[in-house]
Protein backbone atom coordinates (compact mmCIF):
# COMPACT_ATOMS: atom_id res chain seq x y z
CA UNK A 1 0.00 0.00 0.00
CA UNK A 2 1.66 3.40 -0.79
CA UNK A 3 1.39 6.02 2.07
CA UNK A 4 1.32 9.39 0.46
CA UNK A 5 2.40 12.62 2.12
CA UNK A 6 -0.13 15.15 3.20
CA UNK A 7 2.15 17.69 3.23
CA UNK A 8 0.40 19.03 6.49
CA UNK A 9 1.09 23.04 7.48
CA UNK A 10 0.28 24.56 11.12
CA UNK A 11 -2.42 26.60 12.54
CA UNK A 12 -0.91 30.24 13.58
CA UNK A 13 -3.01 31.56 16.05
CA UNK A 14 -2.84 35.41 16.94
CA UNK A 15 -4.19 36.62 20.69
CA UNK A 16 -3.36 38.47 23.90
CA UNK A 17 -1.13 36.64 26.67
CA UNK A 18 -3.69 38.68 28.34
CA UNK A 19 -6.36 35.49 26.78
CA UNK A 20 -3.72 32.71 27.58
CA UNK A 21 -6.35 30.75 29.57
CA UNK A 22 -9.11 30.96 26.89
CA UNK A 23 -6.30 30.58 23.99
CA UNK A 24 -5.28 27.13 26.03
CA UNK A 25 -8.68 25.71 25.74
CA UNK A 26 -8.93 26.55 22.02
CA UNK A 27 -5.56 24.77 21.76
CA UNK A 28 -6.25 21.78 23.35
CA UNK A 29 -9.60 21.39 20.87
CA UNK A 30 -7.61 21.74 18.16
CA UNK A 31 -4.26 19.40 18.84
CA UNK A 32 -6.99 17.05 19.74
CA UNK A 33 -8.48 16.85 16.39
CA UNK A 34 -5.33 16.79 14.71
CA UNK A 35 -4.56 19.55 14.16
CA UNK A 36 -0.57 21.52 14.96
CA UNK A 37 -0.63 24.77 16.26
CA UNK A 38 1.80 27.70 16.05
CA UNK A 39 1.96 29.76 19.63
CA UNK A 40 4.51 32.39 20.24
CA UNK A 41 4.45 30.92 24.05
CA UNK A 42 5.64 27.44 22.83
CA UNK A 43 7.14 27.62 19.34
CA UNK A 44 9.22 31.34 19.41
CA UNK A 45 12.69 30.80 20.07
CA UNK A 46 15.18 33.37 21.51
CA UNK A 47 15.08 35.95 18.35
CA UNK A 48 13.75 39.16 17.48
CA UNK A 49 9.85 38.07 17.82
CA UNK A 50 8.46 40.62 14.64
CA UNK A 51 11.36 39.46 12.16
CA UNK A 52 10.18 35.81 13.45
CA UNK A 53 6.29 36.43 13.00
CA UNK A 54 6.82 37.29 9.98
CA UNK A 55 8.75 34.38 8.95
CA UNK A 56 6.25 31.97 9.92
CA UNK A 57 3.41 33.60 8.97
CA UNK A 58 4.47 33.42 5.56
CA UNK A 59 6.01 29.71 5.65
CA UNK A 60 5.45 26.99 3.51
CA UNK A 61 4.78 24.96 7.10
CA UNK A 62 1.73 27.16 7.66
CA UNK A 63 -1.52 26.58 6.21
CA UNK A 64 -3.53 29.10 7.66
CA UNK A 65 -4.80 30.61 11.26
CA UNK A 66 -7.23 31.75 13.89
CA UNK A 67 -7.62 35.17 15.19
CA UNK A 68 -9.03 35.40 18.39
CA UNK A 69 -9.99 39.20 19.57
CA UNK A 70 -11.12 40.67 22.69
CA UNK A 71 -11.08 44.11 23.64
CA UNK A 72 -7.46 43.68 24.40
CA UNK A 73 -6.70 43.07 21.09
CA UNK A 74 -7.27 46.54 20.22
CA UNK A 75 -4.07 47.33 22.72
CA UNK A 76 -1.38 45.59 20.83
CA UNK A 77 0.87 46.96 18.24
CA UNK A 78 2.32 43.68 17.39
CA UNK A 79 -1.08 42.19 16.98
CA UNK A 80 -2.50 45.08 14.45
CA UNK A 81 0.45 46.43 12.90
CA UNK A 82 2.52 42.89 12.14
CA UNK A 83 0.03 39.84 12.61
CA UNK A 84 -2.77 41.10 11.22
CA UNK A 85 -1.39 42.82 7.95
CA UNK A 86 0.89 39.95 7.20
CA UNK A 87 -1.89 37.19 7.59
CA UNK A 88 -3.78 39.29 5.50
CA UNK A 89 -1.31 39.69 2.75
CA UNK A 90 -0.53 35.72 2.93
CA UNK A 91 -4.26 35.12 2.18
CA UNK A 92 -3.78 37.51 -0.79
CA UNK A 93 -0.87 35.87 -1.87
CA UNK A 94 -2.13 31.89 -1.43
CA UNK A 95 -6.05 31.16 -2.33
CA UNK A 96 -5.69 28.24 0.00
CA UNK A 97 -4.41 30.08 3.42
CA UNK A 98 -7.54 30.81 5.88
CA UNK A 99 -8.17 32.84 8.25
CA UNK A 100 -10.84 32.11 10.71
CA UNK A 101 -11.93 35.27 13.31
CA UNK A 102 -13.10 34.30 16.28
CA UNK A 103 -14.69 36.70 19.12
CA UNK A 104 -13.87 36.03 22.39
CA UNK A 105 -15.82 37.47 25.69
CA UNK A 106 -16.63 41.49 25.89
CA UNK A 107 -16.90 42.35 21.90
CA UNK A 108 -19.61 41.69 19.95
CA UNK A 109 -19.81 42.19 15.93
CA UNK A 110 -20.77 46.38 16.07
CA UNK A 111 -17.43 47.04 18.47
CA UNK A 112 -15.00 44.78 15.97
CA UNK A 113 -16.24 46.38 13.25
CA UNK A 114 -15.92 50.10 14.94
CA UNK A 115 -12.72 48.79 16.08
CA UNK A 116 -11.12 47.15 13.49
CA UNK A 117 -13.55 46.94 10.26
CA UNK A 118 -12.06 50.05 8.20
CA UNK A 119 -8.61 49.85 9.69
CA UNK A 120 -6.99 47.35 7.07
CA UNK A 121 -8.47 48.91 4.27
CA UNK A 122 -10.09 46.72 1.47
CA UNK A 123 -9.99 43.88 3.94
CA UNK A 124 -12.78 45.31 5.72
CA UNK A 125 -12.86 42.23 8.70
CA UNK A 126 -16.60 43.73 9.79
CA UNK A 127 -17.74 42.45 6.39
CA UNK A 128 -16.42 38.65 7.42
CA UNK A 129 -17.84 35.38 8.66
CA UNK A 130 -17.32 36.03 12.08
CA UNK A 131 -17.23 33.42 14.61
CA UNK A 132 -19.02 34.30 18.02
CA UNK A 133 -19.61 32.51 21.22
CA UNK A 134 -22.89 31.90 22.45
CA UNK A 135 -23.40 33.20 26.30
CA UNK A 136 -20.84 35.45 28.11
CA UNK A 137 -17.73 35.33 30.48
CA UNK A 138 -14.76 33.39 29.96
CA UNK A 139 -14.43 31.50 26.26
CA UNK A 140 -16.17 28.23 26.42
CA UNK A 141 -15.17 24.52 25.92
CA UNK A 142 -18.22 23.78 23.45
CA UNK A 143 -17.06 27.07 21.69
CA UNK A 144 -13.76 26.29 21.38
CA UNK A 145 -15.11 22.62 19.94
CA UNK A 146 -16.74 24.35 17.52
CA UNK A 147 -13.74 26.62 16.34
CA UNK A 148 -11.54 23.41 16.14
CA UNK A 149 -14.04 21.80 13.65
CA UNK A 150 -14.32 24.23 11.40
CA UNK A 151 -10.40 24.80 11.16
CA UNK A 152 -10.31 21.27 10.45
CA UNK A 153 -12.77 21.20 7.81
CA UNK A 154 -11.11 24.05 6.43
CA UNK A 155 -7.51 22.17 6.64
CA UNK A 156 -9.27 18.91 5.07
CA UNK A 157 -10.50 20.81 2.19
CA UNK A 158 -6.76 22.94 1.64
CA UNK A 159 -4.92 19.41 1.82
CA UNK A 160 -7.50 17.09 -0.10
CA UNK A 161 -9.22 19.45 -2.48
CA UNK A 162 -8.02 17.84 -6.22
CA UNK A 163 -6.48 15.25 -4.69
CA UNK A 164 -7.11 11.20 -6.28
CA UNK A 165 -10.11 9.46 -4.06
CA UNK A 166 -7.89 6.33 -4.32
CA UNK A 167 -5.03 7.86 -2.24
CA UNK A 168 -3.94 6.68 1.34
CA UNK A 169 -2.87 8.69 3.95
CA UNK A 170 -1.51 9.12 7.02
CA UNK A 171 -3.17 9.62 10.41
CA UNK A 172 -0.66 9.98 13.16
CA UNK A 173 -1.87 9.32 17.03
CA UNK A 174 0.09 10.39 20.31
CA UNK A 175 -1.20 9.46 23.88
CA UNK A 176 1.72 9.34 25.39
CA UNK A 177 3.97 12.84 24.73
CA UNK A 178 3.38 15.50 22.84
CA UNK A 179 4.19 15.11 18.97
CA UNK A 180 6.31 17.19 16.95
CA UNK A 181 5.02 18.57 13.79
CA UNK A 182 4.87 16.10 11.37
CA UNK A 183 4.26 17.42 7.71
CA UNK A 184 3.61 14.12 6.24
CA UNK A 185 0.61 12.93 8.26
CA UNK A 186 -2.95 14.43 7.42
CA UNK A 187 -3.58 14.88 10.80
CA UNK A 188 -1.71 14.74 13.60
CA UNK A 189 -3.63 13.71 17.12
CA UNK A 190 -2.55 15.25 20.24
CA UNK A 191 -4.27 12.94 23.13
CA UNK A 192 -1.15 13.22 25.39
CA UNK A 193 -3.03 15.42 27.79
CA UNK A 194 -5.92 12.92 28.02
CA UNK A 195 -3.70 9.88 28.97
CA UNK A 196 -1.17 11.33 31.12
CA UNK A 197 1.09 8.77 32.73
CA UNK A 198 3.00 8.65 36.41
CA UNK A 199 5.55 6.49 37.06
CA UNK A 200 7.77 5.74 40.27
CA UNK A 201 10.85 4.45 39.63
CA UNK A 202 13.00 2.70 42.54
CA UNK A 203 16.27 0.51 42.50
CA UNK A 204 19.55 0.53 43.17
CA UNK A 205 21.20 2.72 40.29
CA UNK A 206 24.77 5.27 39.61
CA UNK A 207 24.68 8.59 39.30
CA UNK A 208 25.38 8.45 35.71
CA UNK A 209 21.92 6.01 35.15
CA UNK A 210 20.08 8.02 37.16
CA UNK A 211 20.73 11.33 35.34
CA UNK A 212 19.78 9.40 31.89
CA UNK A 213 16.34 8.20 33.63
CA UNK A 214 15.27 11.88 34.74
CA UNK A 215 16.58 13.13 31.24
CA UNK A 216 14.47 10.33 29.68
CA UNK A 217 11.49 12.08 31.56
CA UNK A 218 12.92 15.58 30.80
CA UNK A 219 10.13 18.40 31.49
CA UNK A 220 7.53 19.29 29.90
CA UNK A 221 6.28 15.74 29.01
CA UNK A 222 3.19 14.10 29.45
CA UNK A 223 4.92 11.26 31.14
CA UNK A 224 5.90 12.03 34.88
CA UNK A 225 8.63 10.60 36.84
CA UNK A 226 8.86 10.23 40.44
CA UNK A 227 11.56 9.00 42.44
CA UNK A 228 11.19 6.12 45.24
CA UNK A 229 14.37 7.83 47.43
CA UNK A 230 15.52 5.76 50.19
CA UNK A 231 16.49 7.80 53.36
CA UNK A 232 17.17 4.75 55.96
CA UNK A 233 16.71 0.88 55.29
CA UNK A 234 12.88 1.42 56.58
CA UNK A 235 12.07 4.98 55.73
CA UNK A 236 11.10 5.83 52.06
CA UNK A 237 10.06 8.82 50.23
CA UNK A 238 8.36 9.62 47.04
CA UNK A 239 10.62 12.44 45.68
CA UNK A 240 9.16 14.82 42.97
CA UNK A 241 9.46 18.21 41.41
CA UNK A 242 5.60 18.63 41.48
CA UNK A 243 5.45 18.93 45.23
CA UNK A 244 5.89 22.17 46.98
CA UNK A 245 9.95 23.54 47.34
CA UNK A 246 11.43 23.41 51.50
CA UNK A 247 14.21 26.10 51.46
CA UNK A 248 17.05 24.50 52.57
CA UNK A 249 20.61 26.04 53.82
CA UNK A 250 21.89 25.58 50.25
CA UNK A 251 24.85 28.11 48.63
CA UNK A 252 25.75 27.83 44.38
CA UNK A 253 28.51 30.16 43.31
CA UNK A 254 30.34 30.62 40.14
CA UNK A 255 34.07 30.34 39.23
CA UNK A 256 35.63 31.22 36.14
CA UNK A 257 38.38 28.69 34.60
CA UNK A 258 39.82 28.41 31.01
CA UNK A 259 38.11 31.38 28.96
CA UNK A 260 38.98 29.23 25.49
CA UNK A 261 36.44 26.44 26.85
CA UNK A 262 32.43 26.80 26.08
CA UNK A 263 31.94 24.25 28.36
CA UNK A 264 30.54 24.03 32.17
CA UNK A 265 31.63 22.36 35.06
CA UNK A 266 28.73 21.57 37.69
CA UNK A 267 29.48 20.26 41.28
CA UNK A 268 26.83 19.29 43.54
CA UNK A 269 27.54 18.57 47.09
CA UNK A 270 24.72 17.44 49.56
CA UNK A 271 25.86 14.12 51.16
CA UNK A 272 29.54 14.49 50.90
CA UNK A 273 32.31 17.73 49.51
CA UNK A 274 32.59 16.47 45.73
CA UNK A 275 35.69 19.57 45.56
CA UNK A 276 38.60 17.20 46.24
CA UNK A 277 37.65 14.42 44.10
CA UNK A 278 36.67 16.89 41.39
CA UNK A 279 40.58 18.57 41.95
CA UNK A 280 41.87 14.99 41.27
CA UNK A 281 40.05 14.38 38.45
CA UNK A 282 40.33 17.40 36.72
CA UNK A 283 43.76 17.26 36.13
CA UNK A 284 43.26 14.78 33.36
CA UNK A 285 40.00 16.12 31.86
CA UNK A 286 39.44 18.58 29.60
CA UNK A 287 39.23 22.30 30.63
CA UNK A 288 35.89 23.87 31.39
CA UNK A 289 34.92 28.25 31.19
CA UNK A 290 33.45 27.73 34.49
CA UNK A 291 32.65 25.62 37.56
CA UNK A 292 29.23 26.09 39.08
CA UNK A 293 29.92 24.70 42.73
CA UNK A 294 26.28 24.09 44.74
CA UNK A 295 26.22 22.77 47.90
CA UNK A 296 24.19 22.10 51.31
CA UNK A 297 25.38 24.14 54.49
CA UNK A 298 25.33 20.70 56.53
CA UNK A 299 26.24 17.68 54.55
CA UNK A 300 23.02 15.68 54.74
CA UNK A 301 21.71 11.77 53.87
CA UNK A 302 17.84 12.92 54.91
CA UNK A 303 16.99 15.06 52.84
CA UNK A 304 13.13 15.56 52.03
CA UNK A 305 11.09 15.61 48.54
CA UNK A 306 10.71 19.10 48.77
CA UNK A 307 14.45 20.21 50.02
CA UNK A 308 15.55 17.86 47.20
CA UNK A 309 13.13 20.23 44.68
CA UNK A 310 14.65 23.60 45.87
CA UNK A 311 18.29 22.28 45.58
CA UNK A 312 17.08 20.90 42.18
CA UNK A 313 15.95 24.23 41.01
CA UNK A 314 18.60 26.06 42.81
CA UNK A 315 20.94 24.27 40.67
CA UNK A 316 18.97 24.64 37.10
CA UNK A 317 19.14 28.71 38.42
CA UNK A 318 22.89 28.60 38.65
CA UNK A 319 23.83 26.44 36.02
CA UNK A 320 21.46 28.72 33.38
CA UNK A 321 23.45 32.28 35.27
CA UNK A 322 26.74 30.81 34.41
CA UNK A 323 25.79 29.87 30.73
CA UNK A 324 24.42 33.03 30.32
CA UNK A 325 27.40 35.01 32.08
CA UNK A 326 30.28 33.01 30.68
CA UNK A 327 28.48 32.35 27.22
CA UNK A 328 29.18 28.67 27.42
CA UNK A 329 27.06 26.84 25.59
CA UNK A 330 29.19 23.37 25.55
CA UNK A 331 28.83 20.19 26.89
CA UNK A 332 27.78 20.27 31.19
CA UNK A 333 30.00 17.82 32.93
CA UNK A 334 27.85 16.83 36.08
CA UNK A 335 29.71 15.38 39.17
CA UNK A 336 27.12 14.50 41.93
CA UNK A 337 27.54 13.72 45.34
CA UNK A 338 24.42 13.03 47.21
CA UNK A 339 21.70 10.51 46.65
CA UNK A 340 20.15 8.83 43.49
CA UNK A 341 17.08 11.09 43.71
CA UNK A 342 18.68 14.18 43.24
CA UNK A 343 20.01 12.72 39.94
CA UNK A 344 16.74 11.78 38.75
CA UNK A 345 15.36 15.17 39.68
CA UNK A 346 18.19 17.25 37.96
CA UNK A 347 17.78 15.28 34.63
CA UNK A 348 14.22 15.96 34.59
CA UNK A 349 15.47 19.37 34.64
CA UNK A 350 18.27 19.44 32.24
CA UNK A 351 15.84 19.99 29.13
CA UNK A 352 17.27 22.99 27.98
CA UNK A 353 21.17 21.85 28.05
CA UNK A 354 21.70 19.96 24.64
CA UNK A 355 24.56 18.26 26.06
CA UNK A 356 25.69 16.42 29.64
CA UNK A 357 28.34 14.33 30.58
CA UNK A 358 28.08 12.40 33.93
CA UNK A 359 31.03 10.74 36.04
CA UNK A 360 31.11 7.73 37.94
CA UNK A 361 32.39 8.05 41.26
CA UNK A 362 35.42 5.16 41.99
CA UNK A 363 37.47 6.23 45.04
CA UNK A 364 40.24 3.66 44.93
CA UNK A 365 40.86 5.10 41.69
CA UNK A 366 43.78 7.55 40.86
CA UNK A 367 41.55 9.75 39.53
CA UNK A 368 38.16 9.27 41.93
CA UNK A 369 35.30 10.69 38.68
CA UNK A 370 35.80 8.55 35.68
CA UNK A 371 33.20 10.01 32.76
CA UNK A 372 30.79 7.30 32.02
CA UNK A 373 28.09 8.49 29.54
CA UNK A 374 27.54 11.64 26.91
CA UNK A 375 23.57 12.32 27.21
CA UNK A 376 21.98 14.42 24.31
Amino acid sequence: MNITSANARRCFISYRRHNSGDVRALTRALRHRGITTWLDTENLANEQTEDEIRRVIHSDETGGAILYLTPATCGSPMILDVEIPQLLARKRLDSSFFIVPVLGPGINYDEMGRLLGYRFGADDLARWNVMRPSGTGTFLRDHAREVAKRVVALTLEQRLTGKPRDVTYRLRLDARRRPGFDPSALLSLDWSDRFPVHLVGEGLLGMPAAIALGRAFASPKQVRLDWAQSRTDSDTEIWSLSRVDEEIACSASMESRDTASQELALLVSITDDVRPSFDLSSLVSAPVRALIDVRLQAFSHRLSSAQAGHVVRKTIAALRAARSRYRAMGTVHVFIAGPVGIGVLLGEELNTFSSITTYEFCPAERVPYIAAAVLY
